[in-house]
């Protein structure tokens, strides 16, 4: 499978879990289709949903928790059939919360917020509650677990240790400060409805504001709605610099937004006469200022990335020695290169270099491996930077790039550089 295949196949398996899902939400089958259409022209996951990245991972697993709780706690569920639903969501829930435990946030809220108003409404036994609870609980151990594990192997890499949870928690969750600037918690959300950037998950905001209007106008389901948007403010809330530093970021909880349009869009087609044209009309405004954006924005990206399959890193491949270590610049801890390339790595993403103990202390870890540097990588601004030159020298190798791309510098040893030309072109 390529590899974006595997982003495309779990954003896919995702809307399958978000059919099912919908059905806590009271949306017949026959109504279903529309919240798929507009998650399938929304530009945020057309884009991110294909790069290599764990996004639709995370997310598809978060979604199948909720939906695993959903059915685990109907009550109308036989025994066994609560029994396999809980598994499903002890299992899924663990696998959100190990892949991305800031995903699984709004999710794991949400079906937590399920599972209590069920059972004040229709008290389970004791047997249910115990089992409902730890399918709950054991997802946020065991996410909590990893990040520990985690950091502690990131802190044996001399270069990744400052990149532990523990070290840059701030980061993630940014300081107080944050919580006290209005653009803190609109400029999200704002991308999100409005369409200004290729961001955006809705694109339209008439198309958001006639979907409330609907629902505030038949309140079938206004509760849902307003749940849907409590849980897309909660990660905001949570992680309020990740989420405003990283465009990527609301792919976690965007699908809450594309729900309540949805919910307004349903609520117009339920009724009958003119109104339900309303609902079609509203549809057709949705569907066509998402489409429209991400043709003009984000398709037009993916078109002209002439990296997007990083040839480059296909030539490193065939002609540096499998035990051999790239030292690669100005990529920023870019898996998908250093998958491609098939080579182990030391991304410099402080742009540290020879004179940098912590550098040179990485470097000489390689010796008792019997490993080298194998090429020198530099991209993108880094090209230009002095610690190319004062490394290469350092390490041995030629002062000027044996082949270059239109993105990236490569540079070899002097003494065991290639015979002829890459040949990535």
């Amino acid at each position: 499978m390529p590899r974006a295949g595997v982003s495309v196949a779990f954003f896919v398996a995702t809307l399958v879990s978000g059919w099912f899902a919908l059905d806590m939400l009271d949306v017949r089958p026959r109504y279903r289709p529309i919240f798929v259409a507009l998650t399938l022209v929304s530009p945020l996951y057309l884009f991110w949903s294909r790069t290599f990245m764990i996004e639709s991972t995370a997310l598809f697993f978060a979604v199948t928790f909720i939906l695993a709780i959903h059915r685990a706690t109907k009550p109308e569920a036989t025994p066994s059939e609560r029994r396999i639903w809980l598994v499903a969501a002890l299992a899924s829930g663990v696998l959100a919360g190990t892949v991305k435990v800031t995903t699984l946030v709004p999710w794991w809220t949400g079906a937590a917020i399920l599972a209590f108003v069920r059972a004040r409404r229709t008290p389970p036994d004791r047997a249910t509650i115990v089992s409902t609870a730890t399918a709950l609980a054991i997802p946020v151990l065991t996410a909590a677990g990893w990040l520990a594990f985690s950091g502690a192997v990131k802190s044996e890499n001399l270069l990744s240790a400052r990149l532990a949870w523990s070290t840059v928690a701030w980061q993630h969750f940014g300081p107080l400060s944050m919580r006290l600037i209005p653009r803190s918690w609109y400029a999200v959300p704002a991308g999100a409805i409005l369409g200004r950037t290729r961001h955006t998950v809705i694109a339209s905001l008439p198309a958001f504001a006639g979907a409330w209007l609907a629902i505030a106008a038949y309140r079938t389901r206004l509760a849902p709605a307003l749940v849907c948007v409590g849980l897309y403010f909660l990660p905001i809330a949570i992680f309020m610099h990740l989420y405003t530093a990283h465009v990527y970021y609301p792919y976690a909880s965007s699908l809450l937004l594309i729900t309540m349009v949805g919910c307004g869009i349903v609520a117009l087609l339920e009724r009958r006469g003119a109104i339900s044209w309303l609902g079609l009309g509203l549809l057709s405004v949705a569907l066509f200022a998402a489409a429209t954006n991400y043709l003009s924005g984000y398709y037009v990206d993916q078109q002209s990335d002439d990296r997007s399959h990083w040839p480059l890193a296909t030539a490193l491949e065939r002609r540096v020695p499998a035990d051999d270590v790239l030292l690669i610049y100005g990529l920023d801890l870019n898996t998908e290169f250093t998958y491609t390339a098939r080579h182990r790595a030391i991304m410099s993403w402080e742009n540290r270099g020879a004179g940098d103990p912590l550098f040179e202390q990485t470097v000489a870890r390689l010796v008792p491996e019997n490993r080298h540097v194998g090429a020198l990588v530099a991209c993108g601004e880094t090209r230009s930077d002095p610690i190319i030159a004062i490394t290469g020298r350092w390490l041995g190798f030629d002062e000027r790039p044996f082949d270059r791309d239109s993105y990236c510098d490569v540079y070899f040893p002097r003494d065991r550089a290639p015979a002829t030309p890459l040949t990535f072109r």
